[in-house]
């Protein structure tokens, strides 16, 4: 059996506590960005081809270009309906409350690899200075669906 004492004293305590604390710190700052890590090719969004990117970077196939491209204006004011849309926003790691009273470029885009769905499904991409802001993927059935931006199961 070995054994092993040291003499501490307050200098050599107080050391050894400093030095825990930069390694910590240094952890702290060495671990991504939980948005970065989900969300890192949300940036440089500026053409097609950057948006079909971030798109197949989800799970998601799209046709090449947008059904639609316009801009949106996000309200000053959140009715219950907005609530709960940035309620699906916020699960995925956006959040428009940021956003209110601005206006977003809205692209939408026919999703062609949807899982086990017969209908047409629609990826909404939402987005602020060539990053993405927020958006959804759904159907416009009947009794369609809609989620957020979060990758294809």
């Amino acid at each position: 059996m070995l054994i092993f004492t040291a003499k501490l004293n307050r200098k050599k305590l107080l050391a050894i506590v400093i030095l825990a604390a930069f390694a910590l710190g240094a952890l702290i700052l060495a671990a991504p960005d939980k948005e970065e890590a989900v969300f890192g090719s949300a940036k440089g969004l500026k053409t097609d081809q950057d948006r079909l990117e971030f798109i197949q970077s989800l799970g998601y196939e799209a046709d090449p270009q947008p059904l639609r491209s316009q801009q949106v204006v996000i309200p000053s004011q959140f009715d219950q309906t907005y609530q709960r849309y940035n309620e699906l926003q916020k699960e995925c790691g956006f959040d428009l409350e940021q956003y209110q009273g601005k206006a977003l470029d809205l692209y939408t885009y026919r999703v062609t690899n949807y899982p086990g769905q017969q209908e047409e499904v629609m990826l909404d991409l939402l987005v602020d200075k060539n990053r993405a802001a927020g958006g959804a993927v759904y159907s416009a059935a009947l009794d369609g669906f809609m989620h957020g931006l979060r990758p294809a199961a």
